[in-house]
Parts: structure tokens; C-alpha cells; sequence
């Protein structure tokens, strides 16, 4: 819902807001998690970057540690708190 609002003002911060809507720091994310929801909401906002969306993106926005997640071990990152 919070979603509907910020792109509804469009003000030039909607990307930074965007994504703190989607990430809470204190949580893990798998790579692939991230890399799917920047993709979404990039695509939202109709922005192309520069340089390919990967796990990592997510430093650009939170200060994040890597870490494995699940049984699997697999890549990700805990967020532990916002840079923006």
C-alpha cells in the first residue's frame, strides 16, 4: 500500500523510498531476492543503470555484511542500516 503512495508523489527521491519499502534493516536477503526487486522497481520507474544489478547493489542503499542463508548456504546480505 505505502508502494501506491510513493509512486503516486513521483518526487525525486521515490527510488531511495521505493527500496527502503522493500528492505528492513535487521534482515537477510538472498542475492537473488535482491537482485529481483531492484530489477522490479527500476522497471517501475522506468530507470536503466549504468552498470548490471547484482547482489552487492544493495551497499549502494545499506550498510549490509555478507552472509549465507539457509541450508543451502546460499549468497546474501543482513542489512543493518540505511545510508540514505
Amino acid at each position: 500500500m505505502k508502494e501506491v503512495l510513493i509512486l503516486k508523489q513521483m518526487k525525486c527521491n521515490s527510488t531511495v523510498q521505493l527500496i527502503k519499502n522493500s528492505f528492513r534493516t535487521g534482515y537477510k536477503y538472498k542475492c537473488s531476492d535482491i537482485v529481483f526487486e531492484f530489477n522490479r522497481i527500476f522497471e517501475i520507474l522506468k530507470i536503466h543503470p549504468n552498470k548490471p544489478i547484482r547482489g552487492e547493489t544493495i551497499r549502494d542503499y545499506f550498510d549490509a555484511d555478507p552472509c549465507k542463508i539457509g541450508k543451502k548456504r546460499e549468497r546474501g546480505y543482513l542489512l543493518n542500516a540505511p545510508l540514505l
